[in-house]
């Protein structure tokens, strides 16, 4: 039998939830992307939550996912961003600033825990910008933050290159 997730049983949102990764991302079947907002959508009631949700389903790409889990991790992210975006939760500019909050480039009155990785959400953040999820004028304010000298990018130094690369392309 083949390990590839197609060919394993489908897994829950519970079983996501409690277990995210790119696989079991995959194992949500084809309709992830609206079984994902479905159940993260009541929870995207402030900026910062809707930034550390945003943050913590782009950490199931690292760099041994496949180009379908970073695709399926894309499609959930678009359909989460425009559920945040439309419902005026909050508007791109504050979204763009919790984003860094909780990728720990940017510092919080509140004590905000940075998530764990910076390469799915690096990787996020060119999709975004790419596709034009957000003004040019907030992939600007991201690349601010991208080209200043910072440790916590330092060990993510390639996809940062990618990324602002991105940036000068796209802007």
């Amino acid at each position: 039998t083949s390990d590839t997730p197609q060919n394993q049983d489908p897994v829950s949102i519970e079983d996501f939830v409690s277990d995210p990764s790119d696989v079991m991302l995959l194992r949500l079947g084809p309709e992830r992307a609206e079984i994902i907002s479905h159940y993260y959508s009541t929870k995207m009631t402030t900026c910062s939550a809707s930034a550390r949700i945003l943050m913590e389903l782009s950490l199931v790409i690292t760099d041994r996912s496949s180009e379908e889990a970073v695709s399926a991790t894309f499609q959930c992210v678009d359909t989460l961003l425009k559920h945040t975006l439309e419902t005026g939760t909050c508007s791109p500019e504050l979204l763009a600033n919790d984003i860094l909050i909780h990728m720990g480039l940017l510092k919080s009155e509140d004590k905000v825990e940075p998530v764990s990785s910076l390469y799915g959400p690096l990787l996020v953040l060119q999709h975004i910008i790419v596709e034009k999820r957000v003004p040019n004028s907030v992939a600007k304010f991201f690349q601010v933050f991208l080209v200043r000298p910072c440790s916590v990018l330092d060990k993510y130094s390639a996809v940062r290159h990618q990324v602002l690369q991105t940036i000068y392309q796209t802007i």
